[in-house]
Protein backbone atom coordinates (compact mmCIF):
# COMPACT_ATOMS: atom_id res chain seq x y z
CA UNK A 1 0.00 0.00 0.00
CA UNK A 2 0.92 3.80 -0.85
CA UNK A 3 -0.43 6.97 0.23
CA UNK A 4 -1.35 9.46 -2.76
CA UNK A 5 -1.81 12.58 -2.34
CA UNK A 6 -5.48 13.60 -3.76
CA UNK A 7 -5.21 17.10 -3.38
CA UNK A 8 -7.18 19.35 -1.24
CA UNK A 9 -5.69 18.53 1.65
CA UNK A 10 -6.86 14.92 1.29
CA UNK A 11 -4.55 11.39 1.22
CA UNK A 12 -5.75 8.35 0.41
CA UNK A 13 -3.91 4.63 0.82
CA UNK A 14 -3.98 3.22 -2.45
CA UNK A 15 -2.14 -0.22 -3.50
CA UNK A 16 0.67 -0.35 -5.87
CA UNK A 17 -0.91 0.38 -9.35
CA UNK A 18 0.65 -2.85 -11.05
CA UNK A 19 -0.96 -4.80 -7.85
CA UNK A 20 -4.06 -6.86 -9.95
CA UNK A 21 -1.98 -7.71 -12.81
CA UNK A 22 1.02 -9.07 -11.09
CA UNK A 23 -1.68 -11.43 -9.71
CA UNK A 24 -3.63 -12.48 -12.51
CA UNK A 25 -1.21 -11.91 -15.41
CA UNK A 26 -0.46 -15.26 -15.60
CA UNK A 27 -4.05 -16.82 -14.93
CA UNK A 28 -6.33 -14.43 -17.48
CA UNK A 29 -6.72 -14.79 -21.26
CA UNK A 30 -4.96 -11.78 -23.27
CA UNK A 31 -7.64 -9.49 -23.60
CA UNK A 32 -7.53 -9.44 -19.66
CA UNK A 33 -4.43 -8.92 -19.82
CA UNK A 34 -4.16 -6.19 -21.70
CA UNK A 35 -6.64 -4.47 -19.97
CA UNK A 36 -5.01 -4.89 -16.43
CA UNK A 37 -1.66 -3.66 -18.09
CA UNK A 38 -3.77 -0.03 -19.50
CA UNK A 39 -5.37 0.03 -16.01
CA UNK A 40 -1.84 -0.70 -14.13
CA UNK A 41 -1.05 3.02 -16.62
CA UNK A 42 -3.68 4.67 -15.56
CA UNK A 43 -3.10 4.14 -12.12
CA UNK A 44 0.63 4.58 -11.97
CA UNK A 45 -0.19 8.08 -13.92
CA UNK A 46 -3.71 9.22 -13.81
CA UNK A 47 -5.24 11.73 -16.26
CA UNK A 48 -7.53 13.41 -14.14
CA UNK A 49 -7.91 14.25 -10.65
CA UNK A 50 -9.95 17.46 -9.23
CA UNK A 51 -10.97 18.80 -12.38
CA UNK A 52 -7.74 18.76 -13.47
CA UNK A 53 -5.63 17.29 -16.87
CA UNK A 54 -2.45 15.93 -15.03
CA UNK A 55 -1.01 14.41 -18.21
CA UNK A 56 0.00 15.67 -21.31
CA UNK A 57 -2.86 15.74 -24.01
CA UNK A 58 -0.86 14.21 -26.09
CA UNK A 59 -0.75 11.12 -23.71
CA UNK A 60 -4.59 11.47 -23.30
CA UNK A 61 -4.82 10.97 -27.06
CA UNK A 62 -1.95 7.71 -26.77
CA UNK A 63 -4.79 6.13 -24.21
CA UNK A 64 -8.16 7.04 -27.19
CA UNK A 65 -6.13 4.70 -29.03
CA UNK A 66 -5.34 2.24 -27.06
CA UNK A 67 -8.42 2.06 -25.89
CA UNK A 68 -9.82 2.10 -29.42
CA UNK A 69 -7.11 -0.63 -30.62
CA UNK A 70 -8.43 -2.89 -27.99
CA UNK A 71 -12.16 -3.05 -29.19
CA UNK A 72 -10.83 -3.70 -32.64
CA UNK A 73 -8.50 -6.38 -31.69
CA UNK A 74 -11.40 -7.90 -29.17
CA UNK A 75 -14.52 -6.63 -30.56
CA UNK A 76 -16.80 -9.36 -28.50
CA UNK A 77 -15.19 -8.78 -25.33
CA UNK A 78 -16.92 -9.35 -22.13
CA UNK A 79 -15.33 -5.92 -21.53
CA UNK A 80 -16.19 -4.06 -24.16
CA UNK A 81 -18.71 -2.08 -22.28
CA UNK A 82 -16.51 -1.03 -19.54
CA UNK A 83 -13.76 -0.10 -22.22
CA UNK A 84 -16.15 2.48 -24.36
CA UNK A 85 -17.12 3.94 -21.10
CA UNK A 86 -13.65 5.12 -20.41
CA UNK A 87 -12.91 5.98 -23.86
CA UNK A 88 -16.02 7.99 -24.12
CA UNK A 89 -14.36 10.29 -20.62
CA UNK A 90 -10.96 10.22 -22.35
CA UNK A 91 -12.64 11.64 -25.47
CA UNK A 92 -14.47 14.05 -23.73
CA UNK A 93 -11.49 15.32 -21.41
CA UNK A 94 -9.47 15.25 -24.44
CA UNK A 95 -11.78 17.48 -26.41
CA UNK A 96 -12.93 19.59 -23.57
CA UNK A 97 -10.22 19.39 -20.81
CA UNK A 98 -11.82 19.54 -17.35
CA UNK A 99 -12.87 22.73 -15.32
CA UNK A 100 -10.05 23.76 -14.05
CA UNK A 101 -7.85 22.69 -17.37
CA UNK A 102 -10.71 23.49 -20.24
CA UNK A 103 -9.32 23.42 -23.83
CA UNK A 104 -11.00 26.77 -24.42
CA UNK A 105 -10.81 29.92 -23.58
CA UNK A 106 -13.70 32.18 -24.61
CA UNK A 107 -14.15 31.68 -28.27
CA UNK A 108 -10.66 30.20 -28.44
CA UNK A 109 -9.43 27.00 -28.38
CA UNK A 110 -6.02 27.07 -26.91
CA UNK A 111 -2.91 26.57 -29.09
CA UNK A 112 -1.14 23.41 -27.91
CA UNK A 113 -4.74 22.11 -27.87
CA UNK A 114 -5.16 22.90 -31.62
CA UNK A 115 -1.90 21.55 -32.28
CA UNK A 116 -2.25 18.48 -30.56
CA UNK A 117 -5.50 17.69 -32.48
CA UNK A 118 -3.84 18.23 -35.59
CA UNK A 119 -0.68 15.98 -34.56
CA UNK A 120 -3.48 13.02 -33.91
CA UNK A 121 -5.47 13.22 -36.79
CA UNK A 122 -2.10 13.34 -39.08
CA UNK A 123 -0.79 10.26 -37.33
CA UNK A 124 -3.97 8.35 -36.65
CA UNK A 125 -6.61 9.71 -39.54
CA UNK A 126 -8.29 6.07 -39.65
CA UNK A 127 -9.03 6.64 -35.61
CA UNK A 128 -13.23 7.36 -35.28
CA UNK A 129 -11.66 9.99 -32.51
CA UNK A 130 -10.58 12.21 -35.56
CA UNK A 131 -14.56 13.14 -36.45
CA UNK A 132 -15.03 14.37 -33.19
CA UNK A 133 -12.24 15.99 -33.67
CA UNK A 134 -12.96 17.88 -36.96
CA UNK A 135 -17.07 18.19 -34.78
CA UNK A 136 -15.27 20.31 -32.28
CA UNK A 137 -13.05 22.28 -34.37
CA UNK A 138 -16.68 22.98 -36.47
CA UNK A 139 -18.36 23.74 -33.81
CA UNK A 140 -16.40 25.34 -30.68
CA UNK A 141 -17.47 28.80 -31.23
CA UNK A 142 -21.28 27.59 -30.49
CA UNK A 143 -22.82 28.67 -26.77
CA UNK A 144 -23.79 24.75 -26.19
CA UNK A 145 -20.70 23.36 -27.86
CA UNK A 146 -20.33 21.09 -24.71
CA UNK A 147 -23.90 19.93 -24.81
CA UNK A 148 -22.93 19.33 -28.79
CA UNK A 149 -20.18 17.16 -27.61
CA UNK A 150 -21.62 15.11 -25.01
CA UNK A 151 -24.25 14.20 -27.43
CA UNK A 152 -21.48 13.59 -29.98
CA UNK A 153 -19.47 11.06 -28.04
CA UNK A 154 -22.71 9.27 -26.64
CA UNK A 155 -22.57 10.58 -22.82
Amino acid sequence: LTLYDAGEGITQIRREAAYYYNIFKDYVTDEYKEYLQFITKEEEEPYQADAVIMIPYENIGERIITLENFLNKYPNSTLKEEINEKLQYYRLNYLLGADSTPTMEGNSIHKENIEEFDRFMKKHPNSPTVELIKYFLANYKDKDVYDKIIKKIGL
